[in-house]
């Protein structure tokens, strides 16, 4: 039972630590050659395992070691995790999206924005009348 999924969570936990681990020193060491599947992997763990309390606290540092510039090709994937149930992976994104944002407020105005529309326009009845439909 409970015992189980203790060590279950702590071999999981101690894996994913060390994989992040090795993501973020790629990250870190690549420079301005940073490949995407790398920065994605580190979303994935973020995202997968980030509310895990010994994951969450390795994902403490890693909006400040990774380059600020190779967060701007998972911008998307950040703005869809905005508003995260689990408040460890919100932060996390949170403090990436406002380092970026101050770097280059462009890079997360623009998705926010279109996210922001997409979302607005959906919410719009299309059989509305029109003078509704443009007020929205």
């Amino acid at each position: 039972g409970g015992e189980c999924k203790r060590r279950a969570l702590i071999y999981v936990s101690a894996h994913v630590h060390c994989a992040l681990r090795g993501f973020v020193t790629v990250l870190e060491l690549g420079g301005s050659s940073v490949k995407i599947e790398n920065i994605l992997n580190a979303c994935n763990i973020l995202f997968d395992y980030g509310a895990i309390c010994s994951v969450s606290r390795a994902l403490e540092s890693v909006p400040f070691r990774v380059p600020v510039a190779a967060w701007a090709a998972v911008v998307p994937q950040l703005v869809a995790r905005v508003l995260d149930v689990r408040p460890r992976v919100r932060r996390t994104v949170h403090e990436i999206l406002l380092r970026l944002g101050c770097a280059s407020p462009q890079d997360v105005l623009i998705p926010l924005l279109a996210t922001r529309q997409s979302c607005h326009t959906e919410s719009v009845d299309p059989s509305a009348p029109a003078h509704v439909r443009a007020a929205a």
